[in-house]
């Protein structure tokens, strides 16, 4: 006996014909069709969630330049951190910064919150280090106390 049974090709099918009866639209009977499912005020709530995203990707985009420019040394921290602040007020992002990252003000908070986003493009260690560190010395000069050597 070659040991397969017809019972372990049961479960595949039941899943694939309850995958292609979702797929059938009672409606029209075809496969896929979206036409008996329009509905207006959905369409309209799909354009403003489409918009809201493209906006979200050109602030991480416009951050990713800043970031590329701070490492570089063309911007200083706090150049990259007040438009950071600026892109982030009145966002989710400006609330979750205030929830996770310690200071004493938001100025502060995006600082950190720029200094991650620097520690996220796993530079080379000796760059890291090079940066990291001019970094926290600038943090240091514009919030009065030292920041986090390294990392």
């Amino acid at each position: 006996m070659s040991g397969f049974s017809p019972r372990w090709l049961i479960a595949p099918t039941t899943v694939a014909l309850v995958a292609a009866a979702l797929l059938v639209s009672p409606e029209t009977g075809t496969i896929g069709s979206d036409a008996a499912y329009s509905d207006p005020e959905s369409d309209a709530a799909s354009q403003e969630l489409d918009k809201q995203q493209s906006a979200v990707r050109a602030r991480i985009a416009y951050k990713d330049v800043l970031i590329d420019r701070l490492i570089s040394g063309e911007f200083t921290l706090a150049e990259v951190s007040a438009e950071f602040l600026s892109l982030n007020r009145g966002t989710q992002a400006q609330s979750i910064i205030r929830d996770i990252y310690p200071g004493s003000g938001d100025e502060e908070k995006s600082a950190r919150n720029v200094i991650d986003f620097v520690r996220l493009r796993k530079l080379p260690a000796e760059q890291n280090a090079a940066v990291m560190a001019r970094l926290w010395r600038q943090f240091e000069q514009v919030h009065g106390q030292p920041g986090a050597v390294g990392g």
